[in-house]
């Protein structure tokens, strides 16, 4: 399937009966996408997916739209998008709209475009897939603050791999970047983490194995512990004013991330 690359993370997905909606990392480029389809079940004499669609919409703006959402504000968001590399140029658009009758409405719209201004793409015609689906206000809630957790954790992953090349993540670490609201200056995420952590120090071998707790290990720590599941824990532990020093020990340790996830968790609790 065209633009479909199998190591986007998702980070929030919802599935009805002939509709699905996923929302993926993209942030390696400053953007989250959506992937939305119509689908009939094959074994109900469908044929799977009949039409998808999708839309990258830039971080900056997922923000405060998911502020928004996450509180149930009203929306009447539309973000257009496309590309023209050769060729017919596309078109893509991204309408949120809502809350009317208890629900949201989301709508992604694919087709040709139409180049305007300095490389922008409007539509030109009738979409080639325009696929909706509605959202609960408790729904629309859930997937925005699923994206504003992920892109915290992402800030904060990127922060501290930029002080620590041993576990380089996210992977597109190198090119984050934001402005400094007391400033305005462009902010790199490794000049961040050598504000915080200072320089990288060198390294005779290995950090011990951390102690381990078996009641904390049942009660704190999932089955398994992915990189973004362990700095969503990471950001609140900031949040929470947990030392930051001790913070880049742990994630610097040469063992598994479920293993960080609980020494943080025991760290936290103490």
């Amino acid at each position: 399937m065209a633009n479909e690359r199998p190591d986007r993370t998702r980070i929030f997905s919802h599935i009805t009966r002939t509709r699905f909606l996923h929302l993926e990392d993209s942030l390696d480029i400053g953007k989250i996408r959506f992937f939305i389809g119509q689908y009939r079940r094959r074994d109900r004499g469908g044929d799977g997916a009949e039409a998808v669609a999708f839309h990258f919409l830039d971080a900056d703006d997922a923000r405060p739209l998911c502020a928004d959402l996450s509180w149930a504000k009203a929306a009447d968001f539309v973000d257009f998008k496309g590309t023209a590399n050769g060729g017919q140029p596309q078109s893509r658009v991204l309408k949120i709209r809502g809350p009317k009758d208890g629900k949201y409405w989301l709508q992604v719209d694919n087709g040709p475009g139409q180049i305007i201004g300095e490389g922008a793409v409007k539509p030109a015609g009738d979409p080639e897939a325009s696929i909706s689906i509605a959202l609960s206000l408790w729904e629309a809630r859930a997937m925005a603050l699923a994206v504003i957790e992920y892109m915290s954790a992402y800030r904060v992953a990127a922060m501290i791999s930029a002080a620590n090349p041993l576990n380089p993540l996210p992977k597109s670490v190198d090119s984050a970047r934001h402005v400094d609201p007391s400033t305005g200056e462009i902010r790199s995420a490794q000049a961040d983490a050598e504000d915080l952590f200072g320089p990288e120090p060198a390294r005779a071998g290995p950090d011990p194995e951390p102690e381990r707790s078996q009641k904390a290990e049942a009660k704190e720590t999932p089955d398994e512990v992915d990189p973004p599941t362990f700095f969503a824990l990471a950001n609140k532990a900031i949040a929470a004013g947990f030392p930051l020093d001790r913070l880049r020990e742990i994630i610097q340790s040469q063992v598994p991330w479920r293993e960080k996830h609980i020494t943080l968790s025991q760290a936290m609790a103490a």
